[in-house]
């Protein structure tokens, strides 16, 4: 009983960031943040990168 209840927690939390998900046509919320590129570290902000046309942001 323990190790079922267990492994649905942990399966809850696992996938509790896919709920977070914003549906299509919704703008993302403007964020600022360091991102490096090509070994160079740098402030990125989403709304400046809005300015100059689409942005696709992605984190590993």
């Amino acid at each position: 009983m323990k190790k079922t209840l267990i492994g649905l927690l942990i399966a809850a939390i696992i996938t509790a960031p896919a709920l977070a998900a914003l549906e299509a046509g919704i703008a993302a919320p403007k964020f600022e943040a360091r991102a490096s590129l090509a070994g160079r570290a740098f402030d990125y902000s989403l709304g400046d990168a809005r300015e100059a046309g689409p942005d696709v942001v992605f984190f590993c």
